[in-house]
Formats: structure tokens, sequence, C-alpha cells
């Protein structure tokens, strides 16, 4: 059974999945995303949330299973809950390639709690650039996003709340004087 087939099987929502049966949705290689766009794209939002929530439980089980790629893609996804569920799904990735998307969830989507979500999951990353883990431009991008979205008036208290309470890791004389 390809990768399609096997997530299409998982689409039929008149059957519950096991949890066992995500497993060949670790560690999926590019040219296999290709192939999967289309097949979760037909799921129903309903459908992807569960999946996506089934497959964050699998990956805190097991630091060897690595669901990474379905989050990403479903960090575009049309259905908010979606977006929202993949981005917390990223709280404990290492991977650079998500901080960018990450940073524009959090700076414009239109998903207070998408935004919320994102602010939350870069966490990890404002902590790996303390720790000399990150390269400094990409620490230098996180701390600047963060500052921007806490200096703008307009963004909802509960976005701003979570950027300050996740840049606080910084410990640099400007974040201490927001704090």
């Amino acid at each position: 059974m390809t990768l399609e087939q096997h997530l299409l099987k998982l689409g039929d929502e008149s059957k519950p999945f096991r949890r066992a049966g995500l497993l060949p949705l670790s560690g999926l290689l590019s040219e296999e995303l290709d192939d999967l766009k289309a097949a979760w794209l037909s799921l129903t939002p309903a459908r992807r949330c569960e999946i996506l929530s089934a497959l964050a439980a699998l990956s805190e089980d097991n630091i060897e299973l690595d669901f990474t790629s379905i989050f990403r893609i479903s960090l575009a996804d049309e259905d908010e809950q979606v977006r929202e569920r993949a981005t917390r799904a990223l709280w404990e990735c290492e991977d650079r390639a998500v901080i960018r998307p990450l940073i524009a969830l959090m700076q414009g989507d239109r998903s207070v709690k998408v935004r919320v979500a994102a602010a939350m999951s870069l966490g990890n990353f404002v902590d790996m650039a303390q720790d000399g883990k990150l390269l400094s431009r990409d620490g230098d991008r996180i701390r600047e996003a963060f500052m921007a979205v806490i200096d703008n008036i307009h963004e909802e208290p509960e976005v701003r709340r979570r950027a300050i309470e996740t840049v606080a890791s910084f410990h640099t004389p400007e974040i201490e004087r927001i704090i």
C-alpha cells in the first residue's frame, strides 16, 4: 500500500484509526510528501485534527518518531484548528526550517489561537539560541519577531503575553525592561 493509499484509508471517518497505523507517516522524505499532500487535503479538517493530535502524542511517547513534515504542511492549512494543532505539535522541534513559518504565523495568522501557539512553539528556538545551539542570525530573527509582536499595540493581549513569556529567556536589557 502506498502512503497516499494509506492516508486515504485513515481518512475513512466511519472507522476509527489505530495509532499504530500512523507509524508509516514518520520520517517522510520530500518526494513522499509531494505524493501525500493531495491525499492529506482530501481528508476533512476534523479528521486532519484527529490525526495531528495522535501524531503529536506518538512523537512525545517515542522520540525516534518524526512527524515534522506532516506538521509543516499543516501549517498552511486553511482550517484554523488544523493550523493550531500543527503549530502546537512543533513545540519541541529543533529543525530551523520551521522558524520562518512559525514567525509568519505568530505575526500574521488571522487566528489568535494560531498566533499564540506559534509564539509558544518558538520557545524551543529561543532556548536553543540562548544555549548557543542556533545560528546567531536565527536567534536575532526570532528576537526581532517577538519584539515586533510585543511592540504592536494592536495585537491581541494573549498573543503579546505569550510573546513576552517566551522571549524572556533572551535576558537582554530591552527584554528585562519589558518584563
